[in-house]
Order: C-alpha cells, then structure tokens, then sequence
C-alpha cells in the first residue's frame, strides 16, 4: 500500500481487514516530539542542581530581592530556604564565591511591649521561622533597613536593603 502524500505507510493487521493506516510520519513526528521534550528536560538539568529533595538554581545575572523572588516565581520556585548544615553547604558550594539572594526577610512583628519598640523577626519566604542559622560572625541580627539576607562569598549569611545580587531559586522534586 502507498500513501498519497508520498510518505512511506507501516501497515498493520487492522489495514489488511480495512481499518486504518499508521502512517510513517506520524510515527516520526511522535519521536521528534519526545527528543524536543528531552532535550528541554536536558537543558533544565544543566540549570538547575539538585540536593535530596529539591532542585536549585543560580542566577547568572543581577536584581534586587524582590526582582529575584519573582524570577522564582516565574519558574515555579521559590528564594532558597536553607534548612540544614547540609543544605547549607550545599547552596554554599553552588554559589561559589559571589554573593546571592536566598529567602530569608526581616519582618516586623506587632507586639505590645511598653517599650513602644517595633520588634522583628527573620522569616522565610514560605512564611516558616529558621530553625537553622548560619550569620557571618559579627552580623547584627536586627538591623534597620536591611531587611534581606544573602549567602556572601565565605558561605555565610549577610544582609543587605535591596543592591543587586545573583540569586538561588529551590524547588521541591
């Protein structure tokens, strides 16, 4: 049997009885599309790295915090959330020897203290309280108008108002 377009025909036992033809074609479009979704697959894996249960991502370029935490956003992350020593020096490793934005933010907290001093509070983006800590030695923990923190070049974190800066993207696997 040949197809009118020219195309070769695979013919299968359903065609002999009058039911249909596979076309060739079909079939070679079926696997160009699985090598254009591998090779996305592909390139997503030499963006992202990933350590146990979550994929991270570097920026190669510079915003402000907030600019950073929409661009995860955009990938369906979110700002790193470092939980562990592991993951730690982990994101440490990745981010090498610059500075990036991970998610951690000083928020204000509303307490009726009779000091009528505003209190805060170092909060992830996901709304969780850090439950591991790795402040370059020396960091004010509560400083004023700084209210974004960042892995510096020592693995360490800092903080800084908002001076561009790479950025960490997590997300969960």
């Amino acid at each position: 049997m040949s197809c009118t377009d020219g195309s070769y025909c695979v013919v299968s036992k359903e065609e002999d009885r009058g039911e249909g033809v596979v076309r060739l074609v079909d079939v070679y479009e079926s696997i160009e599309a699985i090598r254009e979704n591998h090779a996305a697959a592909s390139t997503w894996h030499k963006e992202w790295k990933r350590f146990r249960c979550s994929c991270y991502y570097i920026s190669i370029d510079k915003k402000s915090w907030n600019e950073s935490r929409e661009d995860c956003r955009s990938r369906g992350a979110h700002l790193v959330i470092i939980n562990s020593k592991e993951e730690q020096e982990f994101v440490s490793k990745i981010n090498g020897h610059g500075s990036s934005w991970i998610g951690l933010q000083l928020q204000k907290i509303h307490s009726e203290n009779w000091s009528g001093k505003d209190k805060w509070q170092w909060k992830w983006v996901d709304g969780s309280l850090p439950n591991y800590l790795a402040w370059l030695t020396a960091v004010t923990l509560y400083p004023e108008n700084t209210p974004n923190a960042y892995i510096g070049g020592r693995g360490k974190w800092e903080y800084d108002e908002d001076g561009p800066k790479q950025w960490i993207c997590e997300t969960d696997i």
